[in-house]
């Protein structure tokens, strides 16, 4: 949930491939690559930025009050059938 919350204030995250991270963060496979990432993060603010907007854009399309009506309408569908 903190890394919906940080994705919906356009916050970077990056981390290891686990919970919604890979759909909405930077995703690194070991410890040395998770280290290099966030250092580059805190060095390239256009790159820390630009994964912000597209952490925001993916939490409001994949998460959002619109995607998750759609998502209980079809369980609420299935349900009935």
């Amino acid at each position: 949930m903190a890394l919906l919350e940080a994705a919906a204030c356009g916050v970077p995250a990056v981390g290891t491939p686990v919970g919604v991270l890979p759909e909405i963060g930077c995703v690194a496979t070991g410890e040395q690559e998770l280290a290099d990432e966030m250092s580059r993060m805190l060095r390239d603010e256009a790159a820390r930025r630009a994964l912000g907007a597209r952490a925001l854009a993916q939490a409001r399309g994949l998460y959002g009050a619109e995607a998750a009506t759609r998502r209980f309408i079809e369980l609420y569908r299935q349900a009935a059938d």
